[in-house]
Formats: C-alpha cells, structure tokens, sequence
C-alpha cells in the first residue's frame, strides 16, 4: 500500500496492505497548515481584542471617589 499526501500528493512511503493508497499529511504540507491555524488564531484574537476595547469604550469613566 502506498501513503500519499492529501495536500500535494507526495509519496510518503509504503505499509503492508492491499494494493492500493492510502492518504496522509507529509511534514512539509503539515507545517504550512500550522502556521495557517497558527495566522487565523491571531487574527481571531486580535479581533476579540478591538471588540473587547471598543465594548469598553461604550461606558463612561467612573469618576474618582473623594476622600
């Protein structure tokens, strides 16, 4: 049985098994999907972050209590 990788097709290698393929992720497609992930998950904090400060920036400052 041959391993291919489902992103770019790349033979990986090959396993005891039926004659046919079978499908994986190669290091080089693996990588590069990470730092996708990696790039969206900033970008999805970074946007909870303006929506938490423009959330903030709806109140009014609480005035200083005299003492």
């Amino acid at each position: 049985m041959e391993i291919r990788c489902s992103w770019c097709t790349a033979l990986m290698g090959y396993k005891d098994g039926p004659d046919m393929t079978t499908h994986g992720i190669c290091p080089d497609c693996a990588e590069a999907e990470k730092a996708k992930l990696d790039r969206a998950m900033i970008r999805k904090y970074n946007a909870g972050v303006v929506d938490m400060i423009e959330d903030l920036m709806m109140f009014a400052p609480i005035p200083k209590a005299r003492v």
